[in-house]
């Protein structure tokens, strides 16, 4: 068996497992990982192919981020990147080749962590890839059998196959339709964004949304290229000639899944958001698109912020599906160091108020 690094020249037989192998999901592309982690946000990549018998059998999707937490605290990670990721085998191996080839896959990323001195190993696992989908989807989360630490959440799947429009507007929450009439009401308009000038629009509404959560904005380079490569499906809610809220979903083999939003926190109350849902579910319906993911959930959060979004997304009629993620610490000590820092940081923050 044997490891082989990443490059221009596998590219070809890299999407050729993006696309067919049931382990896999839209963020494993190689220009996902090229273009968005590596150049745009400047993590290493450090993704490989796995070869047996002179067979490509599998690819992984690895980079190496480094993230300040505190002034003099950097954390050095392995990840499967910005967005999901995870071991993608081919289909067809039998269970036993398939073992050997996941542990061999998780030793060679034990030496990376060894070799660039990582603090920490993060992988999440796509919940729309068919492995993860009804009716292959496992019971259990398969990174722990691997040394990881079971991270897991939950998303909101919706079933978009086997519900007509009708069930599917009956199973959301009450709240939920309320808004969306509300906001029908109110004359507000859904159009779906279409030139590089739109993008720019996209990006204003993103920034003022991210400022007023205190969090710093994706540059305007992955919108550019998001848009420019076909990725994104993004649709604006226009009001009085304004546009106040926008969505952004991504769509791959039988899913779709609620990818970015922004809105104008002034018009917050018109519900704008419930029918930007409410039409990326149907739109989604109209692609022929099995499931809709409508977000991840943080079911046992003290976060207002996180219990708030985790309300928004499950009032969309979804049902509760595993949302697998794994970590592996390799540094025990710098994470006790940080864990002090936070609950110090935390204490004065109290302290003060």
């Amino acid at each position: 068996m044997k490891i082989i690094p990443l490059t221009k020249q596998y590219k070809k037989q890299w999407d050729k497992i993006v696309y067919e192998s049931n382990e896999s999901w839209f963020f494993h592309f190689y220009d996902w990982g090229m273009f968005i982690n590596q150049e745009i946000l400047g993590n290493k990549l450090l993704s490989f192919l796995i070869e047996d018998n002179k067979q490509i059998l599998g690819i992984f999707p690895l980079f190496l981020k480094r993230q300040k937490i505190f002034p003099f605290v950097v954390m050095k990670i392995l990840s499967s990147g910005f967005g999901t990721g995870g071991l993608a085998l081919i289909n067809g191996l039998g269970e036993q080749h398939v073992r050997k080839i996941q542990k061999f896959t998780f030793d060679y990323i034990d030496s990376l962590a060894k070799q660039y001195k990582a603090d920490l190993l993060e992988i999440n696992l796509p919940p729309l890839s068919p492995a993860n989908l009804p009716p292959m989807n496992k019971k259990i989360n398969p990174l722990i059998f691997y040394g990881l630490k079971d991270n897991s959440t939950a998303t909101y799947l919706i079933d978009l196959q086997n519900n007509s429009y009708e069930e599917l507007w009956k199973k959301m929450e009450t709240r939920s339709r309320t808004a969306i009439r509300k906001a029908e009401q109110s004359n507000i308009t859904i159009e779906k964004v279409g030139t590089i000038d739109d993008i720019r629009e996209y990006y204003d509404l993103h920034c003022q949304t991210y400022k007023r959560t205190g969090v710093a904005p994706h540059p305007f380079l992955y919108f550019e290229t998001i848009f420019k490569k076909g990725w994104a499906n993004m649709f604006f809610a226009r009001y009085d000639k304004r546009i106040i809220a926008a969505v952004n979903v991504a769509a791959f083999k039988t899913g779709a899944v609620y990818w970015t939003s922004a809105s104008d926190y002034r018009y917050s109350s018109l519900g704008a958001n419930n029918l930007l849902q409410w039409h990326a579910i149907r739109w989604a319906k109209e692609q022929g698109y099995k499931w809709y993911d409508s977000g991840e959930a943080w079911l046992d959060t003290n976060n207002p912020k996180l219990a708030g979004l985790t309300r928004f997304k499950g009032s969309f009629g979804g049902e509760l599906f595993p949302f697998y993620k794994g970590e592996k610490i390799y540094n025990t000590y710098k994470l006790q160091i940080l864990g002090l820092l936070r609950n110090i940081k935390h204490f004065i923050k109290n302290f003060l108020h």
